[in-house]
C-alpha cells in the first residue's frame, strides 16, 4: 500500500475535481480542525510543506489551468464538485503534503490516526524486507550449495 493511500484508509479525503490536490480549507476539514490552524501550520513549515508539493494559486488561474466548471460568487468560485477557491488565491496541498501536515499537527485525532497508520505501514514494509533478504539468503546459500557439488562432481 502506498503511504498516501493512508488519508482514503483513515478518513475519506475529498479533493478537488480534475486534481489530485485539496485546498487549505479541505485539508483543515480533513483533520478536523480550523483554516487558521492550517495557515500557521504552512508557515511554520513552509519549506517542507512546499518540498512535499503544496503551492498557492489563484482562483481564477487555477479554474483556468485546470479546465474546471465554475460559478462566479461573492469572493470566490463554486466548483461543480461544491468545493469553493478564492479569487484571491487558494493553497493547494497534493497527497504527500496533506500527509506532511498530518505528521506535523499535534491536537487533531484524525492525525494521530495517520501517523499510527504510517507506522503500522513501516513496521509491515520492515518485516516483509526483512522475510524477503531471508529468502534470498537460503536460496543463494543453496546456489552456493548446487554449483560447490556440480564442481565435485565434475572433478571426480
Amino acid at each position: 500500500m502506498e503511504r498516501v493511500e493512508v488519508l482514503d484508509r483513515v478518513k475519506g479525503l475529498l479533493l478537488l475535481p480534475k486534481l489530485e490536490m485539496a485546498t487549505t480549507k479541505q485539508v483543515a476539514e480533513f483533520y478536523g480542525v480550523s483554516r487558521a490552524v492550517i495557515s500557521m501550520l504552512i508557515s511554520n513549515n513552509k519549506g517542507e510543506i512546499q518540498s512535499d508539493g503544496y503551492f498557492t494559486m489563484k482562483g481564477r488561474e487555477l479554474v483556468s489551468k485546470y479546465n474546471l466548471h465554475s460559478t462566479p460568487q461573492n469572493g470566490y468560485l463554486l466548483l461543480e464538485d461544491g468545493s469553493t477557491v478564492a479569487y484571491r488565491g487558494t493553497g493547494l496541498f497534493p497527497k504527500r503534503a496533506i500527509l506532511r501536515v498530518g505528521m506535523l499537527l499535534r491536537d487533531s485525532e484524525v492525525a494521530k490516526e495517520v501517523r499510527t497508520q504510517l507506522l503500522n505501514i513501516e513496521e509491515k514494509v520492515t518485516t516483509e524486507v526483512k522475510t524477503v533478504d531471508l529468502n534470498e539468503e537460503i536460496l543463494l546459500k543453496v546456489a552456493v550449495a548446487d554449483a560447490h557439488s556440480a564442481g565435485y562432481m565434475h572433478r571426480k
